[in-house]
């Protein structure tokens, strides 16, 4: 479902990130995390709270656990609320 509505709205709405969001989140737990970070790029996304808590479940998973905390204390400190 978000793969066919992503397209068709603009990722800087609310509506649009939470699309691309569900899709990313869609391909992660379908074990496709390349698919999940494109869906997020293309949305520009990445540099999001969004984008970068999914990125570090990629890196988690991945077993770059390192990069996965360095992750979440970077997004902790830009959004300790």
């Amino acid at each position: 479902v978000a793969r066919g509505l992503r397209p068709r709205l603009d990722p800087s709405t609310p509506v649009g990130r939470m699309a691309a969001t569900a899709q990313a989140y869609a391909e992660y737990n379908r074990d496709r995390p390349e698919a999940a970070e494109a869906a997020l790029r293309e949305a520009g996304l990445l540099g999001t709270p969004e984008g970068r808590f999914v990125q570090a479940r990629i890196a988690w998973d991945a077993g770059r656990r390192e990069e996965a905390l360095a992750r979440l204390r970077e997004l902790t400190a830009a959004v300790p609320e």
